[in-house]
């Protein structure tokens, strides 16, 4: 029985993998077509393009915050082992 449920269960990992790969494969193929299509629109117009550069788009003034007084780099602080305060005891019955 135990057999039997393994290879369901792998037979069903297997076909949500294969709709998984599918979908990128759909999704790359159409991003493929798409910069063709640009490429040769491209070629035929000559340099002049309708479309944003992505440098322009890109706001160069945001950048990783600084490390100051009084705060960190929106991260946690890790704590070590002896620092900790939990502390583990028995249940009393």
């Amino acid at each position: 029985m135990d057999d039997t449920k393994n290879v369901l269960a792998l037979g069903n990992l297997l076909w949500c993998l294969k709709i998984k790969l599918e979908r990128v494969h759909n999704i790359l193929k159409a991003m493929k077509e798409e910069h063709d299509s640009y490429e040769t629109q491209r070629m035929l117009e000559g340099s002049s393009s309708s479309r944003l550069s992505l440098v322009e788009m890109v706001n160069i003034e945001i950048q990783k915050p600084v490390k100051g007084e009084g705060y960190g780099i929106l991260l946690p602080e890790e704590k070590d082992e002896n620092d900790c305060s939990v502390r583990f005891t028995g249940i009393n019955k």
